[in-house]
């Protein structure tokens, strides 16, 4: 897995780099990129084709972008506003503007008094279609893929006499079929690729074959008397898929006649297992040992193979339970979350016998089975702070829940997608990074978190939030892909949203009135200019302002835009009647766009007084964290805070912490409100003021609050002799608790129990400088020391509250983790590890890697 790495601006004014499709594929023989069905309608169903540019050298507020899909077609327009400056811009280009074809793909970018500078030209090729075609038919597989084999084959099935020389697949032709198409054949699930269909095989002259030899067949796998499953696939040169596997044939293999007989899924009906039958329930596998090849205590080892429709593939061992009878029929679970997971595939299970005696095991045959279904898909993320479809954006940051599925593994990564939607119905989706699965994680089985920061809330006020993850596996594991199964490799969850992102807001920002300072115009004002300064406007697009004075009504008129007037700011004169009219009144400005495509767009309106300005000093009504409000000389344990005020409509003011004045400058909105964040605060006090930058320049009053430290993460693993900071119980003989060295070079605590006084508290911690209200991890793990006696049970506790446990350390080979979680009232308690067992007899065990760490 890889980070997007950083973007550096183009170095030359006159040459841009070409427009970046991350969703296309190639290059293709022809030179061309690929643009298929998921990158223009599929990847962002509501948006269309993602596409990204810049920065570019002197990038600046106002700098216009136009994309051309084909000479002169302009399909797209961007204006960079303050946040977009000298970052990548990205833009979706709608569905409906993008055919099938070949075309030539760039941009432009105009700078504000400047003539328009274009980019690098990239050639693309466009493929809307699918390869076979629509499947009309409710059969299982699609009806219009055709294969045939070898009758010999399928009366005979493979054995020694004919695997040597393979089997040759022959597919006739099917709909869309086209040159460069890649036919996929699943042999038992073993994967084969034609060669790129010619102009030959498409036009019928030329057969297509696709053959499989003997190295594919024996890695398969023999089957039981009902065959193993072949089906095709076909994928078009820019990697569109066929909607589904061809119908099934089955043949039977037997070319290893030293293997056992094949498992027997039980809930399976003639090969087919329906998960949506199942329901929530595990699947069982039944092995029938009735021969001499089974004997006392031998171990039976499932293994369950396959490949899922999104994601890598599935290699499972499941080891049963020695066997304490034969003849007998054992069975062996499958958890449904696995089966789940292969919906819509085909699926090996298997065994191997291993034997008591310690010689070699035996393996069996398998069973193939396919899988009907819906897919288990991964469960949508959740929005902490998300109430009733709503989402707060003045929020200091936000966390984002990753709900923990059975099938993370440590060292995958979960890629948050944020897909804003502005009021103007522009796009916003930044690169959140990574969030990496870790052991602990894994371990720990519980939901994962994603914490953003506010500033991408603020980023759609007004707008909507659509949220969803992928879960990307190590590259190691996607170079064992081929290339066209590389393309689903990435599992993807069920999306949230879209949530509403505070109140909903109309689609075009409000107008400009000249003259209009504090909220207020001047009623002696001698005319103004209503200014539609919205940029993404097209030659045939008809503006109209409306002007509602609340004493002269409402005056209004229009304009429709040309080549010279579009994508331009377009004043409006305002006469001087019109305000003198409104005097000691009110006055709202505002404009829609019929557009030239269809649709009417609507602006959010300017409203102001006539005639004087109010006088209004600043003020802090309140400081945030993400626990509430912080009392006035109160403490805070977050480094992010929210200070709100009211100051004058759409003036700027300055925050102040102690003497240094904070960026960016900061205005109250309409309503006088205003919500500015501070973020990488250092633990001390901040002293708050705000500062007009108008008029006299007044100050609010000064509000304080202190940023203190808290702790993180509490770690011990008692490496040389470290108690760090751990004593003994009240009751314990300090002669029973040592630290010892083993010879692996690990340091634990070894709990001698000498006497019956061995249950309470055994070691015990005061922790100090804990976050109140904060959630904290706590665990431990623990082992048995002998196999004899009674057996050691463990609780571990926080604040004398049991927060894991009691749990019994029965194993003397594998490590017994106790976790739980705990919410602290006050900076400090104490945590313990407590025994439930007073007895000397037995009930020894070691204590390793103490963690207390914070989790909320």
């Amino acid at each position: 897995m890889t980070n997007q790495t950083p973007i550096s601006p183009d170095s030359s004014a006159l040459i841009l780099r070409e427009l970046k499709i991350p969703g296309r594929t190639g290059p293709l023989p022809s030179g061309e990129w690929g643009i298929n069905i998921a990158a223009a309608l599929d990847n962002f169903p509501r948006q269309g084709l993602q596409c990204q540019a810049g920065p570019w050298g002197a990038m600046n507020v106002g700098d216009l972008l136009k994309i051309f899909w084909g000479d002169g077609n302009q399909v797209q327009q961007e204006s960079v506003d303050l946040a977009e400056k000298d970052k990548e811009l990205t833009m979706f280009i709608p569905a409906a503007r993008i055919t099938d074809g070949s075309y030539n793909v760039s941009y432009s970018v105009t700078r504000l008094g400047d003539t328009p500078e274009s980019s690098e030209v990239m050639k693309v090729f466009v493929k809307l279609t699918r390869p076979g075609g629509h499947d009309d038919n409710d059969d299982p597989g699609h009806s219009k893929l055709i294969m045939t084999i070898p009758q010999e084959i399928l009366d005979f099935g493979i054995h020694e006499g004919n695997v040597d020389a393979g089997v040759s697949i022959t597919i006739l032709p099917y709909p869309n079929c086209a040159v460069g198409d890649v036919c996929q054949v699943s042999w038992g699930g073993k994967f084969v690729l034609s060669e790129p269909l010619t102009q030959g095989q498409v036009d019928g002259k030329v057969p297509i074959v696709v053959s499989i030899d003997k190295d594919t067949i024996v890695a398969a796998g023999d089957s039981d008397a009902s065959g193993l499953g072949v089906v095709f696939e076909v994928y078009d040169v820019v990697d569109n898929r066929s909607e589904d596997w061809s119908p099934e044939q089955r043949v039977k293999v037997g070319v290893d006649k030293t293997l056992l007989s094949a498992p027997i899924v039980k809930e399976a009906q003639n090969n087919i297992l329906d998960v949506d039958k199942l329901g929530d329930k595990d699947a069982f596998v039944q092995v029938v040992a009735n021969d001499g090849n089974y004997k006392l205590g031998d171990v039976i080892v499932l293994r369950v193979r396959g490949n899922p429709v999104e994601g890598g593939p599935v290699d499972l061992e499941i080891e049963g339970e020695p066997l304490d009878s034969v003849p007998s029929v054992p069975e062996l679970k499958v958890p449904n979350a696995v089966v789940r997971q292969l919906a819509k595939t085909r699926v090996v299970f298997s065994y191997r016998l291993k034997k008591a005696d310690g010689s070699a095991d035996l393996d069996s045959k398998g069973q193939f089975v396919r899988v009907d279904g819906e897919v288990q898909r991964l469960k949508a993320p959740i929005a902490e702070d998300a109430q009733q479809g709503s989402i707060d954006p003045e929020l200091a940051s936000t966390r984002i829940e990753i709900p923990f599925d059975e099938s993370f593994a440590a060292g995958q990564a979960l890629k948050l997608f944020w897909l804003g939607t502005r009021p103007d119905f522009s796009t916003y989706l930044p690169d959140l990074g990574l969030r990496p699965i870790s052991n602990g994680d894994i371990d720990a089985g519980e939901s994962l978190f994603i914490t953003v920061a506010g500033e991408h809330l603020r980023q759609i006020k007004g707008g909507t939030l659509e949220l969803y993850y992928q879960l990307l596996i190590e590259d190691a594991v996607l170079a064992t892909f081929n290339r066209v199964n590389a393309t689903h490799a990435i599992r993807e969850s069920v999306h949230l949203g879209p949530l509403n992102v505070g109140e909903p807001r109309l689609e075009l920002p409000e107008p400009e009135v000249a003259g209009v300072a504090d909220g207020a115009l001047p009623a002696d004002t001698p005319g103004t200019t209503l200014t539609v300064v919205y940029l993404n406007t097209v030659k045939g697009d008809k503006v109209t302002y409306e002007w509602v004075g609340s004493k002269t009504g409402k005056a209004t008129d229009s304009i429709e835009l040309n080549s010279f007037t579009a994508g331009k700011p377009l004043p409006f004169n305002i006469k001087a009647e019109l305000i003198k009219g409104n005097e000691r009144g009110t006055v709202s400005a505002s404009y829609f766009i019929d557009r030239a495509a269809g649709g009417t767009s609507y602006a959010n309106a300017l409203e102001f007084r006539v005639g004087e300005a109010e006088s209004l000093i600043p003020t802090i009504t309140n400081i945030t964290d993400s626990k509430g409000e912080i009392e006035p000389g109160g403490s805070t344990f977050d480094t992010t805070v929210t200070v709100s005020g009211k100051d004058r409509p759409r003036q700027p003011v300055q925050t102040y912490d102690r003497d240094t004045a904070l960026t960016p400058v900061s205005q109250a909105h309409v309503d006088g409100q205003r919500n500015s964040v501070m973020s990488g605060l250092s633990p001390v006090a901040h002293p708050i003021k705000v500062k007009a930058l108008y008029g006299a320049e007044p100050e609010s009053a000064v509000r304080s609050f202190i940023v203190a430290s808290g702790l993180i993460r509490d770690f011990t693993d008692f490496t040389d002799s470290n108690w760090n900071g751990w004593v003994g119980g009240p009751n314990v003989p300090s002669s029973d608790l040592t630290l010892v060295k083993w010879g692996d070079g690990n340091w634990t605590l070894f709990n001698i129990t000498r006497t019956d006084r061995s249950d309470g508290i055994i070691i015990q911690k005061t922790l100090a400088n804990l976050q109140p209200s904060y959630q904290y991890r706590f665990s431990i793990k623990a082992i048995r020391r002998y196999d004899a006696g009674t057996i050691p049970s463990l609780s571990i506790r926080a604040a004398g509250t049991i927060t894991a446990g009691p749990a019994e350390i029965s194993s003397t080979t594998d490590w017994t983790t106790l976790t739980g979680n705990f919410t602290p009232t006050t900076t400090s308690i104490t945590v313990d590890v407590y025994s439930n067992v007073s007895t000397g007899e037995g009930n020894d065990y070691l204590i390793d890697d103490i963690e207390i760490v914070l989790i909320d």
